[in-house]
This record gives C-alpha cells, structure tokens and sequence, in this order.
C-alpha cells in the first residue's frame, strides 16, 4: 500500500526489485523511454525490466505507486509456468548487466518461497505440496535458461514459450 520511489542508488537496498516493472500495471514517460532507446527488439521477454533498468541508469526513478489499482493475473499451468520461468533466465543470461547492476535473483527468489509458504499455512495448507512443485518447476527453469546456450537449440525451442524467437536451425 506504500508508494516506492526508487533510483539506482537503491540498488543495494532492493537488490533486483529495483528494476522490476511490470508492463500490466506501468505507465512510461515518453521522454525517459526516448532517452533509452524504447524497448529492445532482441529481448525474449522482460523488456519492462530491461527499460527500468536502463532508465535508472540514465538517472531517472522508478515509481511504484500504492494507491494505484491493478488487476493482473495468470491462470497457467505448471508446463506453461515452466516455460515463462525458462524465458525469464534466458533474459537474464542475455541481459547480465541488470544482475551485474542491480543483483541476483536468489534471495528475492527465496523471499518470494518464504512469502508464498507462510500465506498458505494460514489460508490454505492442502495448496502447499502443488505450490512447492511449481516452484522447484520455476527453479529449475529458470536455472536451465541461465544455461540455454549450453543446450541444444532443439531443446531450448521446446523448453521456451516464444518458439518464434529462436532460430528454425
């Protein structure tokens, strides 16, 4: 409910949450998204993140505002799950300068486990085994798109959900 104002400095304070920025609930200044570039063409997904951090790093701030109302929300299953996670570490290999900048994901990744396990002991403790194979399912995806260049294109076609993306050979 609180309303974030952050800039690079805040790297070390948010590590990675820093340049998170969702497109479903963002808004962009013109004349900052001018300033980077606009939106790359090579990014597999994430190019909200990609633009926040460019945008931190050309000195403006990113706003979170908490008294703003969004409603986002996906209904995949673990397969399609699996594959966003992949694409997520694909742009993450592709991209490092956000983790060189901002940080790893680890921890947040973690806090997120944390978050989600504590929600579901006091909501809904039957959720638990499903959500703990989504996230090893998330884990693990995420890790192999780190690595996707050490993987057979033909695996990483299969294991990405923006088959289009990768080159047909």
């Amino acid at each position: 409910p609180e309303t974030v104002r952050k800039t690079l400095t805040d790297a070390d304070k948010y590590g990675i949450r820093t340049a998170y920025f969702s497109n479903a609930w963002g808004a962009y200044r013109l004349s900052a998204l001018k300033v980077v570039g606009g939106f790359p063409q090579s990014a597999i997904c994430s190019e909200d993140s990609y633009v926040a951090g460019k945008v931190l790093g050309a000195g403006y701030a990113v706003v979170y505002a908490g008294d703003a109302l969004a409603w986002h929300s996906h209904d995949l299953t673990m397969a399609q799950e699996f594959r966003r996670y992949f694409d997520v570490g694909v742009f993450h290999a592709q991209e490092s300068w956000l983790l060189d900048t901002f940080g790893g994901t680890g921890s947040e990744g973690w806090r997120y486990v944390r978050s989600e396990l504590a929600y579901l002991l006091k909501r809904s403790p039957l959720s638990i085994p499903e959500a703990a194979l989504r996230n090893v399912f998330k884990i693990s995806a995420y890790k192999l798109g780190r690595h996707y260049a050490r993987l057979p294109l033909s695996m990483v076609r299969r294991l990405s959900s923006h088959q289009n993306f990768w080159p047909a050979h």
